[in-house]
Order: C-alpha cells, then sequence, then structure tokens
C-alpha cells in the first residue's frame, strides 16, 4: 500500500468517526476533534499551529453560522 492509498484510508476513517462524532459530542467538540486528527496525520506536528486553526475555524463557522444567520449546529446527545 502507497503512502497516498493509507492516507487516504485514514481520512475516510477520520471523516466516519467525525460524522459519528456529530451525532453524540456534538459540532463544535467533533469539528475540533476532527481538525486536529487530521492535520496531525496529513503531517502537520506544530500542535500550536493545529489548535489556532481549529479553534479560529470553529470561531468563523460560529460567527457566521449562529450569530450572523442564527442557525443552530447540532449539540449532540451527550452534551
Amino acid at each position: 500500500m502507497t503512502l497516498a492509498q493509507s492516507k487516504t484510508i485514514m481520512t475516510f476513517v477520520i471523516l466516519v468517526a467525525y460524522v459519528t462524532g456529530v451525532t453524540y459530542l456534538g459540532f463544535y467538540i467533533s469539528t475540533f476533534l476532527y481538525l486536529c486528527t487530521h492535520m496531525w496525520f496529513m503531517g502537520n506536528r506544530r500542535i500550536g499551529l493545529i489548535l489556532a486553526i481549529s479553534l479560529g475555524a470553529l470561531a468563523v463557522f460560529f460567527s457566521v453560522v449562529e450569530l450572523f444567520l442564527n442557525v443552530a449546529f447540532p449539540r449532540g446527545l451527550l452534551i
């Protein structure tokens, strides 16, 4: 198996975990974990950058969708 094939499979596995996580953990926690995990597996090992991008993306999602458009993201069953 080549590196590209293993990255593709890993991306699919992470994506399935993300979709499942949205149901139980809600959009924000699942998206944060998805972004962090996906960036890590794609080769970015700078923790500060991973956290900054993940938190920044969530801030943008929240600002645009929940505050500006007034649409709520899924909260999850456990939260």
